[in-house]
């Protein structure tokens, strides 16, 4: 790009330019407006994100690992997209990643432990598998 560019932010936030597709998406989260469509944003057609997305569309994800933190009450998210806050809110950014027929949420959780092991305990996560089917465009939830 010329070094003078500047990209529209498509009215978003108060930005002047916008050069990139994720500085276009951050105007958007600003503004509190909803990213659906980066083949009518020019900055997200040049860096081709439509086709990244296309190509990681039937893919799933492993997870596995550890993450230590203090001992308080909160949150652990698996979930495609960015992460914000929006008006105190918590929300994740998935609407530009949803096929057409909508999310596929099943998984299996192999182990999932807080804390040290020891004799006996019982982690109620372990283990556990949930399917999504689809039948009649109805979705049917299975957990075994």
């Amino acid at each position: 790009m010329p070094e003078d560019y500047c990209g529209s932010c498509y009215g978003a936030g108060n930005q002047k330019c916008c050069n990139t597709c994720q500085e276009v998406r951050e105007a958007y989260r600003k503004a509190g407006w909803a990213f659906t469509n980066p083949d009518g944003i020019e900055q997200c057609v040049r860096e081709g994100l439509s086709e990244k997305i296309k190509q990681q569309q039937d893919e799933g994800c492993r997870v596995h690992g550890f993450l230590e933190v203090n001992k308080i009450a909160g949150n652990v998210h698996f979930a495609p997209g960015v992460s914000f806050q929006q008006n105190h809110m918590h929300v994740h950014d998935m609407e530009m990643y949803k096929p057409a027929g909508g999310f596929n949420t099943s998984h299996v959780i192999a182990k999932m432990s807080f804390g040290d092991d020891y004799p006996g305990l019982v982690n109620p996560l372990d283990g556990v598998k949930h399917v999504v089917t689809r039948k009649e465009n109805k979705i049917e939830k299975i957990t075994i």
